[in-house]
This record gives C-alpha cells, structure tokens and sequence, in this order.
C-alpha cells in the first residue's frame, strides 16, 4: 500500500493525466507505450532530435 501510494504521489508531481506513462529522468513522459524498451527509444529520439535545436 506504501508503494501505491508513492507511486500516486510521484504521478501527481509529474502532472501525469493518463495512462500508460513512461517518465525518464523526472522530467520527460512517454504516453501510451507499455514496453519500456520501446519507450526508451522514442525518449532517446526525441533527445537526438532535441540537440538540432
């Protein structure tokens, strides 16, 4: 019960408004990816993608 209500709190600090959601390093979220793997992916895309700017 501890853990899901760490877990509620952490979702609440994030401002995480649906699921399923990855979050990377505190501060990105991954939206409707179960897979961790490929949430990684696209995190890492998106990082890469990011650096051009």
């Amino acid at each position: 019960m501890e853990n899901a209500a760490k877990g509620l709190v952490q979702a609440m600090q994030y401002v995480i408004d649906r699921y399923p959601a990855i979050v990377f390093d505190g501060k990105a979220v991954v939206y409707g990816v179960t897979d961790v793997q490929a949430a990684t992916r696209i995190y890492e895309q998106c990082q890469e993608e990011g650096k051009g700017q």
